[in-house]
């Protein structure tokens, strides 16, 4: 009977772990610039389909980051920046200043690992469209948007 009840505990405790393992993912990643250089201190995030937010972090001083237990779904997007580099606000000078990173419609059905690259070109509205007819292929169409620009007006 001990035997039983022991095996029935067992089998218990990996079914929930089992359970908690598969509803559950890890997002993580490393912030540099394009030149490979780590970003510290920047604030990571997840939002869902309203933008609220979903989880938070910073990354550490090598640019490393981690979004653990992140319930498995879809979500609206995710982003990197540092709020004081960000053009509208004088904290730095115009040099320092960058653009956010934004990924749209992340799917979180396993462990992801996002490593966001920014600087001072950013592309907003990325849209790939299947083109009938004549021409077998994508259309591609992109909004980009530039500090450089965006400081000099």
């Amino acid at each position: 009977m001990k035997r039983i009840r022991l095996f029935l505990l067992i089998l218990f405790v990996v079914g929930i772990s089992n359970i908690y393992s598969q509803e559950f993912v890890t997002i993580s990643g490393r912030v540099t610039d394009f030149d490979g250089n780590p970003i510290d201190s920047c604030w990571i995030g997840l939002n869902y389909s309203d933008f609220s937010p979903a989880y938070q972090t910073y990354s550490d001083k090598d640019g490393y980051y981690s979004l653990e237990n992140v319930k498995k779904g879809k979500y609206k997007s995710f982003y990197a920046l540092r709020p004081k580099e960000y053009p509208r606000r004088d904290a730095v000078a115009d040099d320092d200043k960058r653009l956010e990173f934004w990924a749209w419609n992340v799917i979180a059905d396993r462990d992801l690992t996002i490593n966001p690259r920014y600087h001072r070109l950013e592309l907003y509205g990325t849209n790939a469209l299947k083109v009938e007819g004549g021409y077998n292929g994508l259309f591609i169409y992109t909004r980009p948007m530039s500090v450089g620009k965006l400081l000099t007006y």
